[in-house]
């Protein structure tokens, strides 16, 4: 079949103007798997803060240092990475379960098992290459630009613009590897490498198409996340904090508006998924011919 990236790129809102309830519960889905890891680093850091005074701050823009917050969060931060690895990972299943095999509705199409392990393990092998190439490449124009001598600055600058254009055409020929790897139940990296073959230009204007939606609907969230602390009150709320003037009445206000904001945030994540993950999993079972 042929590809549209057009219609490719339009599933993600397709699935969020069909299935609005869907959205709402892998928001709330987002929300559990958030309040989990708010959980976990207050029970593993909130006995040590008592100890370690208050966080000293860099000079120009009040940011903590990094060795400051690496001592404080310790192990209880590396704890955070699985939990948001797997709400990511699921999110992601679950959208490639809507597009590529939307009769397992079970449990809102969320669930943990080989589909989602083989997502892990096709992102990270995926990783693990890119940066060994990426490493190698970069040895080699150093080592270019040291021979040339005079004219390095020109070999770097063309060898990084080279490196980029390699990234992004190797990036979108294994672009349909995550989905591949879900629709047909095993690790496809080779297998997504030929698929792609003569497809580059339309899956290159998919996700061209992607980025610009994904733009949209982030900026979007942030203008309807920004009108929403100015309804509620929020930057006065955030002084009346510093101040040290919180009423009760006031407090509860200021948790319900944090609460909402939180919703927000989730809510934009989820949509932010739906439009990236759903476009490769359109554009798989556009592309693939019966016996495939």
């Amino acid at each position: 079949m042929t590809l549209s990236p057009i219609d490719a790129a339009f599933e993600g809102f397709r699935i969020i103007r069909d299935k609005p309830g869907l959205i709402l519960v892998w928001t709330g889905f987002a929300l559990v798997c958030l309040g989990l890891m708010i959980t976990v680093l207050l029970v593993g850091v909130l006995p040590r803060l008592a100890h370690l005074g208050p966080a000293p701050m860099v000079a120009e823009g009040g940011v903590r240092e990094l060795a400051d917050l690496t001592r404080r969060f310790g192990a209880t931060a590396v704890l955070l990475v699985p939990i948001a690895l797997v709400m990511s990972t699921m999110l992601t299943s679950a959208v490639f379960r809507v597009v590529l095999r939307p009769e397992e509705r079970r449990g809102a199409h969320l669930r943990f098992g080989a589909d989602e392990l083989r997502l892990i393990a096709v992102n990270l092998i995926v990783m693990v290459c890119f940066s060994i190439i990426a490493a190698i490449y970069g040895v080699a124009i150093m080592q270019a630009s040291h021979l040339v001598g005079a004219g390095g600055n020109l070999v770097t600058t063309l060898g990084l613009a080279g490196g980029a254009v390699l990234v992004v055409w190797a990036g979108i020929r294994l672009s349909l590897a995550p989905a591949m790897t879900f629709a047909d139940r095993r690790i496809r990296l080779i297998g997504a490498w030929t698929f792609t073959h003569g497809h580059f230009w339309r899956l290159a204007g998919m996700w061209l198409m992607t980025l610009v939606f994904s733009f949209l609907i982030a900026v979007f969230s942030a203008a309807v996340a920004l009108l929403v602390l100015k309804l509620f009150g929020g930057l006065d709320r955030i002084g009346q904090i510093e101040a040290g003037g919180l009423t009760p009445t006031a407090a509860v206000a200021a948790l319900a508006f944090v609460a909402i904001q939180l919703s927000l945030q989730m809510l934009q994540l989820v949509l932010l998924a739906v439009t990236a993950y759903a476009p490769p999993a359109a554009a798989y079972r556009s592309l693939k011919a019966p016996g495939r």
